[in-house]
């Protein structure tokens, strides 16, 4: 969602930052490690932006897929 466009295209970029501000989302992954050095993550996560993010992290999952897993803990407003 930020720095250099290595997995897709910068218009595909502009349109899904637009989606995210239409939606009301933030994401809280944009700019979490890459497996490679150097990179950012092209896996993200959407959350709401009344919701807290406490936590957003890069889980290492080499050998179970060729991406990496993401976790993202929040807390969620009363209703």
């Amino acid at each position: 969602m930020t720095g250099p466009e290595n997995a897709g295209s910068l218009g595909g970029r502009k349109h899904l930052l637009a989606a995210v501000a239409e939606l009301g989302l933030q994401v809280p992954t944009a700019d979490l490690p890459h497996r490679l050095d150097g990179l950012l993550t092209i896996d993200h996560v959407g959350v709401p932006v009344s919701w807290k993010v406490v936590d957003a992290r890069r889980l290492d999952a080499t050998g179970l897929s060729d991406h990496d897993c993401y976790v993202v803990d929040v807390e969620v407003p009363a209703p």
